[in-house]
């Protein structure tokens, strides 16, 4: 009698593991600055929001976004370009990379993007997006505990400065005039 109840427990347990959200937020990022994302990226966009898609591999799950560039701030990219991210939710489930930036259809962004082998990606996730409002002002939805930096040894760290903040998409396109960028890592 002892054994089957603590089989069912166990069982009990296997299920409500199976069933328990993640809690995990192990997402880290090295803080970069401006040149920094210029140097990885093909360009900075302001962009509109589309339709997204969640697919599944057979590694696992992404959301595909369309972004339908109103202007190239930097760098160049084609008039529209889906951007692949990690995650999405898909058969009841939700995978999400904590850090990553929320691309909701019809909003505004501007982006830092990067292409490989046909595929569009942000450049360092929720750090290379903007959120801009009717205003052009911008917005970023970053957590400092995702935020690292390397120091004098080259050793990642826990960041002591934040990214470079802008108020508004025309002091980000200043900012990137002149900039190279370049699409290497």
């Amino acid at each position: 009698m002892w054994i089957s109840r603590a089989r069912a427990c166990a069982r009990m347990c296997v299920v409500w593991l199976a069933c328990a959200p993640s809690l995990a937020r192990a997402t880290t990022m090295v803080v970069m600055d401006p040149s920094q994302q210029a140097e990885e990226s093909d360009a900075l966009i302001d962009a509109v929001v589309g339709a997204s898609v969640v697919v599944q591999t057979e590694r696992m799950v992404y959301t595909d976004t369309e972004l339908w560039v109103r202007d190239v701030l930097g760098g160049s990219a084609p008039e529209r370009l889906v951007v692949r991210q990690a995650g999405g939710e898909l058969e009841g489930r939700t995978v999400f990379i904590d850090g990553d930036a929320k691309l909701l259809e019809g909003e505004r962004v501007a982006a830092f993007v990067r292409e490989r082998e046909g595929r569009w990606y942000l450049t360092a996730l929720g750090q290379s997006v903007w959120h801009v409002d009717a205003r052009e002002r911008l917005e970023q939805d970053l957590l400092s505990e995702h935020l690292m930096e390397r120091d004098r040894t080259g050793r990642v760290v826990p960041a002591t400065s934040s990214p470079v903040a802008f108020d508004t998409l025309a002091d980000l396109a200043e900012a990137a005039q002149g900039l190279r960028f370049g699409g290497a890592l």
